[in-house]
């Protein structure tokens, strides 16, 4: 793989959503594509022990995605994980910074923490998506990140083909906070590139607040999946 990886940091000539021409050679995607891609906007949410609700509901992790998912964000994602497409962290780092400037409860955090990967699935990428998107989301907000303060446990299955309340299993109890001292009292801004069921995202808040976090958020690039609306 790590030939492609090369060649595809230096000679991507394609979209690769489309397949096509590119405006110039260093762009892995075609403008119609990242324009199609961002076609609808998506609406803040809450993260409840019961899942993930449309809505900023009075109780629960408050987060927001920048887009809904269209069928144009999977090849772009595949990418950018799994084909070693890593300049893509430039356009996403640039959404969710406009999403992050947009909205005052995510701003109003101190600190951005990307969702960690486990130490093989990060050997076997060669880096944490989440992670790059974070930095380049926080050069131009000025903003501190934070990515060693929490370790990630491996020997789980692949959230992809799990349902909601599989998702919620299998990730409990996955993340531990190496360096408390690094999230007491602070304002914590979780970071991912997809939002889909909020398992992953919630556990995490969950234990960032339990090590003594003041407030967590959580935001990403795309959401997926469907909602529930609050009863």
């Amino acid at each position: 793989m790590w030939w492609e990886v090369v060649r595809n940091f230096f000679f991507p000539p394609f979209c690769v959503s489309c397949e096509g021409a590119t405006a110039s050679p260093g762009e892995v995607i075609c403008r119609r594509c990242w324009a199609a891609a961002r076609a609808e906007r998506a609406e803040p949410f809450t993260l409840t022990p019961a899942g993930l609700v449309e809505g900023a509901a009075a109780d629960g992790i408050y987060g927001r995605c920048a887009y809904r998912w269209n069928e144009r964000f999977e090849p772009i994602l595949h990418a950018y994980k799994y084909r070693g497409f890593s300049q893509l962290d430039g356009p996403l780092g640039e959404a969710l910074a406009a999403l992050i400037v947009s909205d005052r409860r995510l701003a109003s955090c101190d600190l951005l923490l990307p969702v960690p990967l486990t130490v093989g699935r990060r050997r076997e990428r060669g880096y944490n998506q989440a992670e790059r998107i974070a930095r380049k989301a926080a050069a131009p907000l000025g903003a501190k990140v934070s990515s060693g303060a929490v370790r990630r446990r491996g020997g789980l299955r692949s959230q992809t083909k799990l349902g909601r309340s599989g998702r919620r299993a299998n990730v409990s109890g996955v993340f531990r906070v190496k360096h408390p001292s690094v999230i007491a009292g602070r304002k914590i801004l979780v970071v991912d590139d997809v939002i889909t069921t909020g398992a992953t995202a919630g556990e995490l808040a969950r234990v960032l607040l339990a090590a003594g976090a003041v407030r967590v958020a959580v935001a990403a690039v795309v959401q997926a999946g469907s909602s529930r609306r609050p009863s």
